[in-house]
């Protein structure tokens, strides 16, 4: 069993805030790159992004969560 990435972000900020959605619902979430990304933006589109993490086990139920939450839209009007 081993970890995967399933999404790549160039915003930390927004990395964490699904990260933090995913762990709400029990998924044991990662990131990864966040480090250098931070220390040189440059490299972001050379390394892909920062990329959000989860066990394989836990990889469809993440992408249910994160096809909701792409589907949800912003504002309730």
């Amino acid at each position: 069993m081993g970890i995967l990435p399933i999404r790549a972000y160039f915003d930390v900020a927004e990395a964490y805030i699904v990260k933090g959605r995913l762990e709400d619902e029990g998924i044991t979430c990662y990131i990864r790159d966040e480090h250098i990304l931070s220390v040189n933006p440059l490299y972001n589109s050379a390394l892909g992004g920062i990329k959000l993490c989860v066990q394989e086990s836990d990889v469809e139920s993440a992408m249910k969560i994160l096809a909701e939450l792409e589907s949800t839209p912003l504002t309730d009007d």
